[in-house]
């Protein structure tokens, strides 16, 4: 499936590069010929947004390639991303970044294809498929533009050495990501769809919102940032959440601006309106509706069950934007809050989130509701990695919340309207 950061990703990059005069032709070409090869970028969904992890070049005319050959060393890459055109950049630069991706391994594919991995760090310099424009307070689908050079010859078995005339850049790869369909509602919402593995029985359905910086931005709206900024959407979709519920599907919605300050759209309305439309089509158990939502999605799943009290088996609510540091009023009241007693509720917040208050957004709305869940960190750190205080995201899309030995998602699991 190619989506439109697909096509917008697989810009093609050449790299033409002198061939030694002392290497030999490759199998499969005259003499003095050297080969071409496409080149693929892999990324994965990070815990702090997606980057690209590795570079994957053809090598299917290089058979049989001699592995000792091919080091850290043989190749180098370069990595350039800009936002696009189309993009109100609002007086920012349009490129992002232009960086040297540190290669951190080089080998063989079992199907003969030459990897390289690629250092990956939060917040690191270069790796990122989003951009940040923060005066829209955007995440934003950028262009990216890959080189890689090849600087020293690679080697066959046979001993001769091969040094490819031109590397020319492909497509994205992001498997987690691929796995989600495309789709726009009846309404004009954006949406992504994960479908659990093919049976005969009805299966839950899990409606992740994302928060405010993936949603749209002046007519800019991508279908990509809701599931490539965090793990909150591809996590309920990995192999260990369908295990737990036995199969489920996943709905990633994304607004066309912003869950709040609009309030003339009616999300809420929009919203049921699209899980009506998906579960009309699909094998979805409609007892089994979970919502989910940090910061702003936090906020609009609370909106949207106040709406539809009725409708859903669960709610898991991170860092809800119910207000921000220095507002002076809350986006919901009492009367919002307490329309969600009757659905299943869980809360989770870090205590030093500085752009979500945790005493006045979740530690409140627990107060107002008894039977709710209610998980406080300390901080943000997940294996080994510091994050901002806001990015309680994280515990939730990794299910580490815990409640009487129970963890967040078989908790869900064992909800039902």
């Amino acid at each position: 499936m190619k989506t439109r950061a697909t096509a917008l990703m697989a810009a093609t990059v050449i790299t033409t590069l002198s061939v030694s005069p002392a290497a030999a032709e490759p199998p499969d070409g005259p003499p003095g010929h050297s080969p071409q090869a496409q080149f693929t970028l892999q990324a994965d969904v990070l815990d702090g947004g997606e980057q690209v992890t590795s570079v994957t070049i053809d090598g299917h005319r290089l058979r049989p390639l001699d592995e000792e050959s091919l080091t850290t060393s043989t190749f180098t890459v370069h990595a350039e991303a800009r936002y696009p055109d189309d993009v109100d950049l609002m007086g920012e630069e349009q490129t992002v970044y232009a960086e040297e991706r540190a290669v951190t391994d080089a080998q063989l594919t079992p199907s003969g294809d030459i990897q390289l991995d690629l250092e990956t760090a939060f917040d690191l310099p270069g790796g990122a498929t989003l951009g940040y424009l923060d005066p829209a307070g955007r995440n934003i689908t950028l262009d990216l533009d890959y080189t890689v050079e090849q600087e020293e010859p690679l080697r066959l078995r046979t001993g001769r050495e091969v040094t490819f005339s031109a590397l020319e850049q492909g497509e994205l790869v992001s498997p987690e990501v691929d796995a989600f369909d495309t789709g726009v509602s009846s309404t004009g919402v954006n949406y992504r769809l994960s479908r659990p593995a093919p049976g005969r029985d009805q299966k839950p359905l899990i409606v992740w919102l994302h928060g405010n910086g993936e949603g749209g931005h002046g007519g800019f709206y991508d279908n990509e940032p809701q599931l490539r900024a965090n793990r909150g959407a591809v996590g309920p979709a990995t192999p260990e959440a369908q295990e737990i519920f036995d199969g489920a599907y996943v709905l990633a919605p994304q607004v066309p601006d912003t869950w709040y300050e609009t309030p003339s759209a009616d999300y809420a309305q929009q919203l049921r309106d699209l899980i009506d439309e998906v579960a009309g089509r699909e094998r979805i158990d409609t007892d089994r509706i979970h919502v989910m939502g940090a910061s702003a999605g936090g906020y609009m799943a609370t909106v949207l069950i106040s709406a539809f009290p009725d409708d859903f088996a669960s709610a898991v609510i991170t860092c809800p934007a119910y207000t921000t540091t220095g507002a002076e009023d809350r986006r919901v009241d009492e009367e919002d809050i307490s329309r969600l007693a009757d659905t299943p509720t869980w809360f989770i917040n870090s205590t030093d989130d500085p752009v979500v208050p945790a005493e006045e957004t979740s530690m409140w709305a627990h107060d107002l509701l008894p039977d709710s869940i209610l998980s406080l960190y300390d901080e943000v750190s997940f294996r080994g990695v510091d994050y901002p205080g806001h990015f309680s995201w994280i515990y939730t899309a990794q299910n580490d919340p815990t409640y009487d030995g129970v963890s967040l998602w078989e908790w869900m699991a064992d909800q039902s309207r």
